[in-house]
């Protein structure tokens, strides 16, 4: 029996540091999981952000095409 650690539903007992790798395994997870949340909330963001950009780079892209075609029309009446 020595300095195990016995578990009802386990045949084999456990060591301490292994008790505290599953400890500290589980505290990791539970560490990552909430890293994971916070990172896809940023992303997110970040995806909203060029999604908004886009539609001001659409916007200004047309607005330059139309003031080029104007431009040129008043260019050559008065020309």
């Amino acid at each position: 029996m020595g300095n195990l650690i016995y578990v009802p539903e386990w045949r084999n007992g456990f060591a301490p540091h292994e008790i505290r790798a599953f400890f500290w395994n589980s505290q990791q997870i539970a560490v990552l999981k909430s890293e994971n949340a916070l990172l896809k909330q940023e992303l997110q963001r970040r995806n909203n952000e060029i999604d908004d950009l886009e539609v001001k780079a659409d916007f200004y892209r047309r607005q330059l095409i139309l003031e080029s075609k104007f431009g040129m029309i008043l260019q050559n009446s008065f020309s």
